[in-house]
């Protein structure tokens, strides 16, 4: 509620004048992060949404030929993900329906099955890109 009602407050200004100013969330954030990602802290920034980061990420390490530019990623990602995909991948010149390879649970569980992640790699690790 501190945000929301910095952000009635104070709106755009609250980068600097709210009680949790948001301008410095990077630097503060930074080190937790860092420990979340097994990263340094200098290698390590918090900014944008996560679609707007998916797609920072996307342009840096999505490097397709045209022998390798298939991209596995989890079928039941948040729509803006896929899109993400979706658009890196024909920007490349490809076709979506056959670039991206979604995994989904077996019939009745919830979660992807490590095998199965292993196993669609190994099938597909001649024409693989990335996983997602």
């Amino acid at each position: 509620m501190q945000e929301l009602n910095d952000w009635k407050d104070f709106g755009v200004e609250g980068h600097f004048q709210a009680k949790n100013p948001w301008y410095p969330y990077h630097e503060f954030l930074r080190d937790n992060m860092a420990l979340i990602a097994g990263a340094l802290p200098s290698e390590t920034v918090v900014m944008n949404s996560l679609t707007a980061n998916i797609h920072f990420m996307l342009v840096s390490f999505y490097k397709p030929t045209t022998k390798r530019f298939k991209i596995i990623c989890e079928g039941s990602a948040f729509p803006s993900d896929q899109y993400a995909l979706q658009t890196q991948v024909k920007f490349h010149g490809f076709n979506p329906d056959n670039a991206i390879i979604e995994l989904h649970p077996r019939t009745g569980e919830h979660t992807i099955r490590h095998e199965d992640i292993l196993e669609t790699i190994s099938k597909h690790k001649d024409e693989l890109v990335l996983v997602f």
